[in-house]
């Protein structure tokens, strides 16, 4: 199922969400981030001195990974809806991966005042491995 024909109204506890695949982060794209976020730390842009200081490359601002992990909550609820995230950073998305993002309804609640889910999120990359991994609520 695409996202435009998912509705988490529906959902029971265990499902999931759409997977979303995203392209693969570029030097580009980093550098449009930088800009865009004003982060122009250089283990992020300068492959020199990200080798210097101990990596293999330049990798993705981990912002920028969170940012891919929300657009998979944010194709099927609006933005207003989510009451929180909590993210936690796990490991370096590098430059050239293909983040892939999951997302799995753990606890379903009605109250009086809303619908209120729980979601389990993580982003990966095409080898399955774990880059971040979030909870979020979201009120419907």
């Amino acid at each position: 199922m695409n996202a435009s024909q998912f509705s988490l109204r529906n959902c029971k506890v265990g499902d999931s969400l759409p997977v979303l695949t995203g392209p693969p982060f570029t030097r580009a794209d980093l550098a449009l981030f930088a800009g865009a976020s004003g982060d122009h730390n250089p283990l992020h842009i300068d492959s020199d001195y990200a080798r210097q200081a101990g990596f293999n490359d330049v990798f993705v601002h981990g912002m920028f990974s969170f940012a891919s992990l929300q657009k998979c909550l944010t194709r099927v609820v609006p933005q207003s809806a989510i009451e929180y995230i909590r993210v936690r950073f796990t490991s370096i998305m590098q430059v050239g991966e293909r983040p892939v993002c999951t997302a799995i309804v753990r606890h379903i609640e009605q109250t009086g005042n809303g619908c209120h889910y729980r979601i389990e999120l993580t982003l990966g990359n095409e080898q399955g491995e774990v880059r971040l991994s979030a909870e979020a609520g979201v009120k419907l």
